[in-house]
């Protein structure tokens, strides 16, 4: 008595393969091509509902510009404060303000050719991330009444900023308020423009209640930096769950390819009874278990597995 095993796979099965295949490339395709479309469709009706949300309200930021200011061109500011003389009675800070007042309603008349179009305001954003931070730790210490620690904290910001009073006080951009909408159009029309020697980006400003004050003076190395760190920590993560997958799906190989599947168990059921298909599946679990098959590597043959699955 022998059982003889197929060494060809046949074509039905190649096809079949084939065909588990293509559907499972065709899923992935789809569903990333449907995860971008929801995205896109999400993003598009949050742009049109931001519109016309815009259209029945009028809020500050409709009127408002956000311009980046460099060190160099805060001290090409005071540099014209001190040289002019200008509005003595005021502190630096409104001296500076209004220097720049004057440079933006010459440059809008540049830019128009027009006269008549003014500046109605403009608000700094300064460098004092480390004051806000602090002042948020100072607020939770007297809600906790942790006396103690809001005594530390006060001590420490006294000191700062006495140390770093120049640093706390560069601005890192401006939000210019415009008059009317016609030089808010003109300004808002260019990407950047000349201020005092150094060029500056100008772009919409957001919501007042959506800045992020604490954001304001990162540079674009550091954000650069924290954008990669997200990336690195992302991939880590993706690679560690393509690795565990990748593991499982090799455990269950290896579960699976412990046996013989080159012959089919309907096929091996046509050939032999059920009595003869129990009587060979011990003879094999002895083999295999107990006779070294294991210890061997080789596969199970497929009377057990057809046995067990039945």
């Amino acid at each position: 008595m022998y059982i003889q095993y197929s060494c060809v796979v046949p074509d039905d099965e190649i096809e079949l393969k084939r065909f588990q295949c293509l559907k499972a490339c065709c899923i992935s395709i789809f569903s990333t091509l449907f995860l971008f479309a929801v995205i896109n469709h999400l993003e598009q009706s949050i742009s049109i509902e931001k519109r016309e949300w815009d259209l029945q309200t009028v809020t500050a930021s409709d009127y408002t510009l956000e311009i980046k200011i460099r060190q160099e061109q805060y001290d090409q500011m005071k540099l014209q404060v001190s040289q002019r003389g200008f509005r003595p009675d005021l502190p630096m800070g409104a001296r500076v303000k209004f220097v720049l007042i004057e440079e933006l309603e010459k440059q809008i008349r540049e830019i128009s050719g027009e006269d008549g179009m003014y500046v109605s305001d403009v608000n700094f954003a300064f460098r004092n991330s480390w004051l806000i931070d602090a002042l948020k730790s100072r607020g939770d210490a007297i809600k906790w009444q942790n006396w103690a620690e809001l005594n530390q904290i006060n001590a420490s910001i006294t000191e700062q900023l006495h140390e770093r009073m120049e640093e706390t006080n560069t601005p890192v951009c401006a939000f210019v308020t415009i008059e009317s909408e016609t030089a808010y159009n003109y300004l808002s029309g260019v990407p950047e423009i000349n201020l005092f020697g150094a060029h500056s980006k100008v772009k919409e400003a957001v919501e007042p209640t959506n800045v992020i004050w604490e954001n304001r003076d990162f540079n674009k190395l550091l954000r650069y930096a924290k954008m990669l760190a997200i990336i690195t920590a992302v991939s880590i993560v993706l690679g560690i769950t393509f690795m565990a997958t990748f593991k499982a799906k090799d455990m269950t190989n290896t579960l699976i390819g412990k046996y013989d599947t080159s012959i089919k168990c309907s096929e091996l059921r046509q050939m032999y009874s059920d009595e003869q298909i129990k009587t060979l599946a011990a003879d094999e679990w002895f083999d295999y278990y107990k006779n070294g098959g294991e210890e061997n590597g080789r596969s199970i043959a497929a009377q057990l597995g057809c046995f067990c699955s039945a």
